[in-house]
């Protein structure tokens, strides 16, 4: 399936010449912040796709309330996972360690958070962790770490995922509207809302780590519209079954449910980015080695 989207937004963000590091005094704060940006997104995306999966309303988590219960379960078994794998002290469990199995923790939670499911954190932990520790270490090896890819070959191996991620959503429902153009009305509104929030995160960063960050933006705002849509679609398919074609043509175009996904889906990107520009401070600071679960929506 085609589609006339231009990723030169996209590719252009690593095209430019890269600005010295002397020109910028600040250099390391601007890394820091960034990363600290896309470690919050990382962390958390699973957890904010399953709100919108559900139909959270927008204003119940912008509040901060919703995400305490998911988040603060996502950062005890994280804890407990890499507790047991290291077989390491609470107190000697660092920010580091926690970071490689946050984001799979956050998947946990929300899939069973999506299906209503009650969970054992402790006893998920057990076997999570147990089963780690029986597999082999070459399991651990990444095939990619080796590799020298460019910043425009990850640009859009990052751009791919996204549209594969949302074709996959547009196969099975188009609203009557067309394929192609459903897709690139999606993808103009993640990649394009991507690029313009990115150098807003980083207004005084280098063209590369804005486009460092694009990525991480658009991948979880590809699963935020994913979520959205998938959502929408399932709800007009079933208001408008049993209805004669003609009766569905209109409803559809009287109630273009496509601009409501897109709409939705900005408030949902604003919200995500609020709480990573507002909680990047804290987390870039240094952390104390000992820090354990915390009420917050970041780790």
């Amino acid at each position: 399936m085609a589609t006339d989207f231009d990723f030169s937004a996209m590719q252009g963000m690593s095209r430019t010449n890269q600005t010295s590091v002397q020109d910028y005094p600040d250099r390391e704060e601007t890394f820091r912040a960034k990363v600290s940006m896309q470690q919050f997104m990382n962390h958390n995306g699973p957890i904010f796709r399953a709100f919108a999966y559900k139909g959270i309303e927008v204003r119940e988590v912008a509040d901060g309330n919703a995400l305490i219960a998911p988040t603060e379960a996502a950062a005890n078994l994280t804890h407990l996972v890499t507790k047991a794998i290291l077989d390491k002290r609470q107190a000697d469990v660092t920010a580091k360690d926690l970071s490689f199995f946050r984001t799979e923790a956050a998947n946990w939670v929300s899939e069973r958070w999506i299906r209503d499911e009650d969970y054992d954190i402790e006893a998920a932990a057990s076997s999570i962790s147990q089963a780690v520790l029986k597999a082999g270490k070459d399991w651990d090896h990444d095939p990619y770490k080796d590799d020298r890819i460019s910043n425009d070959a990850s640009l859009m191996m990052s751009a791919a995922g996204v549209t594969a991620k949302l074709m996959k959503q547009v196969e099975v429902y188009d609203f009557r509207i067309g394929r192609n153009e459903v897709l690139k009305t999606l993808l103009d509104a993640v990649i394009g809302t991507a690029v313009h929030v990115s150098s807003d995160m980083l207004p005084n960063a280098s063209k590369g780590d804005v486009a460092n960050l694009i990525q991480t933006v658009s991948r979880n705002f590809a699963a935020i519209m994913e979520a959205i849509y998938e959502r929408k679609s399932r709800d007009v398919v079933t208001l408008l079954k049993g209805r004669k074609t003609e009766q569905r043509t209109a409803w559809l175009d009287a109630n273009r449910p496509l601009d409501s996904i897109v709409a939705e889906f900005h408030e949902w990107a604003l919200c995500f980015v609020g709480f990573a520009v507002a909680t990047s401070s804290r987390i870039s600071a240094p952390q104390p080695t000992n820090d354990g679960p915390h009420r917050v929506a970041a780790r």
